[in-house]
């Protein structure tokens, strides 16, 4: 009898640690084709690249003259959550969640020039977000 329960056991662990590996397959699987997805994006944001941007308040309803001001974007950063689903169609749903933030040169300014060359920075708490 122990014998039979010590077997029983043996096949069920067997099992389950076979149905394990065949998720971590599927994790590693998406894992793989996200950061085939995100390499190109990533690639597209240089470390230096700064924008000298324009505000023109009478375009949004405000009064005031206008000025010049710096912004950096930053590199996104991604997270990817795989969980298991109950349709026999799709066992597996992957999520992929893609964060960025904007640095934000302090001063408005009055030139381009003089603008381009601000260093005192922030982070916009303005982050923008993507989950697909």
């Amino acid at each position: 009898m122990t014998k039979r329960l010590l077997i029983l056991i043996m096949a069920l662990l067997l099992v389950c640690a076979s149905c394990l590996a065949d998720e971590q397959v599927v994790v590693d699987s998406f894992k793989v084709h996200v950061q085939d997805i995100m390499q190109p994006v990533l690639a597209t944001y240089k470390k230096d690249a700064v924008h000298i941007r324009y505000f023109d308040p009478s375009k949004h309803g405000l009064q005031g003259s206008g000025h010049w001001f710096k912004v950096r974007n930053l590199e996104p950063v991604y997270s990817l959550d795989v969980k298991k689903n109950d349709s026999v169609m799709y066992p597996y749903i992957g999520i992929l969640d893609v964060e960025r933030y904007t640095e934000i040169f302090t001063g408005s300014y009055p030139t381009k020039e003089e603008a381009s060359k601000a260093e005192k920075s922030y982070l916009s708490n303005a982050m923008q977000h993507w989950r697909f």
